[in-house]
């Protein structure tokens, strides 16, 4: 499970690092926006269809990410605020076995007009990024009911690029031999967050 792990935290953070660059040259990039995260998605979808690591077993029944269309409103600043004591948990998984956790701190930021945050933990296992698990109003209905991850590459900063366009889906979501924490329940989000992957059977 590395492997894959390791693959799509790649992608993510190259992404990431493109937009950042490409956002400078162009305050009015959007449509520069929406080619490159097609392009981050294209690259996800061959790796789920072609590789050994892919978590889809059958191919034949198509299950593949699919997405919304990308929007910039769900690309927004947030102001990480440590904790002054970051405690250690283990959370608990799908498969009934734990993850520790380190609980680093909290990320404010506002989504059209309204302000929000989500508590930043580090998978021990991968203490490059912070791993970001939440739940949404979109949940059940036109997304997959357990919630959903965003990963973002720890920097000396405060202020990170919180891109819900690239929310994925829990490994478990495609095939149930995988272990995926569980969204604790202090991150959920009041709100419908209709961006990035979605439930493969709704057309939205």
């Amino acid at each position: 499970m590395e492997l894959h792990l390791n693959f799509k935290l790649f992608l993510i953070f190259a992404f990431v690092a493109a937009i950042t660059v490409n956002s400078c040259d162009n305050q009015n990039h959007s449509s520069d926006y929406k080619k490159e995260i097609e392009e981050y998605r294209e690259q996800v979808k061959d790796f789920f269809k072609h590789s050994e690591d892919s978590p889809v077993v059958d191919m034949t029944e198509k299950i593949i990410p699919f997405y919304y269309e990308p929007k910039l409103e769900y690309k927004v600043d947030a102001f990480l605020e440590e904790f002054a004591e970051k405690d250690t948990l283990e959370m608990l998984t799908t498969q009934s076995d734990v993850r520790k956790m380190i609980r680093f701190g909290e990320l404010n930021f506002k989504l059209k007009d309204e302000k929000f945050s989500l508590t930043a933990y580090i998978n021990i296992e991968h203490p490059e990024s912070f791993f970001i698990p939440f739940h949404d109003e979109t949940n059940g209905s036109e997304t997959y009911e357990a919630g959903r991850y965003i990963d973002l590459e720890i920097t000396n900063n405060k202020k990170y690029l919180l891109d819900f366009n690239l929310a994925y889906n829990p490994y478990c979501y495609y095939n149930a031999k995988y272990s995926c924490p569980i969204v604790p329940d202090d991150n959920y989000l009041k709100t419908k967050i209709e961006a990035g992957e979605k439930s493969h059977n709704e057309s939205h």
